[in-house]
């Protein structure tokens, strides 16, 4: 969900995100998937400081993966909109 979240423990990444919800809290313990396959696995990479940015440009938007777009298409119909 989160290609460009921080790979090693520390490292800085990116975090996008819908509403407002998980914001409220600005320290958030970050634990990110390495591995998808079975068994998953999963590493702690530590407690970030989140803060909020403005929303992405069309432009910013259309440069992120496919990846990305297709994580935040089932996002938004299922989650947001309540479908899911």
């Amino acid at each position: 969900m989160h290609p460009d979240a921080p790979s090693l423990p520390g490292a800085p990444g990116l975090w996008m995100h819908c509403s407002d919800n998980d914001l409220s809290k600005k320290d958030m313990r970050l634990i990110v998937r390495v591995k998808a396959t079975s068994p998953t696995l999963w590493q702690y990479m530590g407690q970030y400081d989140v803060q909020r940015s403005d929303p992405l440009s069309l432009q910013e938007w259309t440069m992120q993966s496919e990846q990305v777009w297709s994580s935040y298409h089932f996002l938004i119909q299922f989650i947001v909109i309540g479908a899911f």
